[in-house]
């Protein structure tokens, strides 16, 4: 027999969540360390997190193993992170 739950039996756990919204995406990606793997998204240059890879560099990380299925173009996102080193 299934039981149902009331959504009050969660709730010490529902208020222990932090918020994943950030004001940057330099806040969003300020615990990323040198040597970390990141998965991105988008395809070639369309719907990557640009401003996740701006931050990324602007940060100084290096590293880093990306996991995306294009790196895009040269001048332009993830190829900014290799032409980076």
């Amino acid at each position: 027999m299934l039981s149902l739950l009331k959504f009050s039996q969660f709730r010490p756990y529902y208020t222990k969540c932090h918020s994943k919204i950030y004001k940057s995406a330099r806040e969003a990606l300020a615990d990323v360390k040198d040597g970390d793997s990141i998965a991105m998204g988008g395809f070639g240059i369309v719907g990557i997190p640009e401003n996740g890879v701006f931050a990324l560099i602007d940060m100084g990380v290096k590293d880093i193993n990306i996991i995306s299925n294009l790196a895009g173009i040269a001048d332009y996102g993830i190829g900014l992170m290799l032409q980076k080193g």
